[in-house]
């Protein structure tokens, strides 16, 4: 958090579980965006920081501010209110949770294929948020992922495997993602796609959006909506029957379905990808090997962690993977 200075003046205060923040504003600070400010001097990101002024619930001399472009002056006491995260009657249950590693920061898991990561319409129990909420509790979860996402920094699809990192606080929650999205942090993929990758290694750098015709799913769009996608692909394996290849994946962004995405563009396939793939090749590897699911494990994350110690985790490769690779050998 930053500290007293020349510039401002900080003090954070707590009680009844909500987080009240006190900041001065100073010379330096005239005319700037009460959002921008906020943002600037608070572990809060500006869309968060937005979110909580129109929600009333940021003051300036004692005067609620409901603008997150209100020009500031020298000298403006500001009090930010940040309320606890409402958790929408989320039940948290005892489900068993494979702790890679954990401090007074972040939790590290290693998330099963099958485990949806948090609730949605369709999934009100069993998610990955359920079991952390009983193993954590709502207080040890940041709240800056929203109601339905408390811990949440970044996402795996519920049939992806591998390395999830959880922030406890909102500061933690802050610093992960801002090295999400600045591109700071190295995340890799091992993937199993139909047919036979011709390079050794290659990338795909193209936009990705949503299907018009399909909500659900993405595609790679030109669209002013769409935005950047960068993946680097490397040729691990080549086999024979059925002809496919074993890629490691590193995404460079984080958009949703990248890989799986960027893969099936170019004419791989993930193997096991309903949305994306191809029915009839899923529906005969199924029969054939050990797999029933999409074949997509996140191997390992490296990350700065936010008390300043870089590390990398990685994840084994599930049995279901393993066992479809060694059959595959034959």
């Amino acid at each position: 958090m930053p500290q007293s200075s020349g510039i401002f003046a900080y003090r954070a205060m707590t009680w009844k579980g909500d987080s009240t923040h006190v900041l001065i504003t100073a010379e330096d600070d005239s005319s700037k965006r009460l959002d921008i400010f906020l943002a600037e001097n608070t572990e809060f990101s500006r869309s968060f920081c937005q979110k909580l002024i129109a929600e009333e619930q940021v003051t300036i001399a004692k005067k609620v501010v409901t603008k997150a472009s209100y020009a500031l002056s020298d000298g403006q006491e500001i009090v930010l209110a940040v309320p606890p995260p409402k958790l929408l009657n989320i039940i948290a249950e005892d489900i068993p949770l494979e702790i890679m590693y954990e401090d007074a920061d972040v939790v590290v898991v290693n998330k099963k294929p099958g485990m949806v990561v948090h609730p949605d319409e369709t999934h009100s129990t069993g998610t990955l948020v359920n079991a952390l909420l009983f193993y954590l509790g709502a207080e040890k979860l940041s709240g800056i992922g929203g109601v339905r996402r408390p811990g949440i920094v970044h996402r795996l699809d519920k049939d992806t495997s591998g390395v999830m990192i959880v922030a406890k606080h909102d500061r933690a929650h802050r610093l992960l993602s801002e090295q999400i999205a600045a591109r700071k942090c190295t995340k890799i993929y091992k993937t199993l796609v139909f047919g036979k990758v011709a390079h050794q290694e290659f990338s795909v750098d193209s936009p990705i959006g949503r299907d018009p015709e399909d909500g659900k799913k993405m595609r790679i769009s030109g669209a002013a909506a769409a935005k950047s996608a960068l993946t680097h692909f490397t040729l691990e394996h080549f086999y024979l029957t059925p002809i496919s290849s074993y890629l490691k994946a590193q995404i460079v962004t984080g958009r949703t379905h990248q890989i799986r995405v960027h893969l099936s563009s170019i004419g791989f396939p993930v193997v096991g990808d309903p949305p994306y793939g191809n029915e009839k090749l899923n529906a005969k590897f199924f029969k054939e090997f050990p797999l029933q699911r999409i074949f997509l494990h996140a191997e390992s994350l490296e990350i700065v962690l936010p008390n300043g110690k870089k590390r990398k985790f990685s994840a084994p490769m599930p049995l279901d993977l393993v066992k479809t690779l060694e059959a595959l050998e034959y």
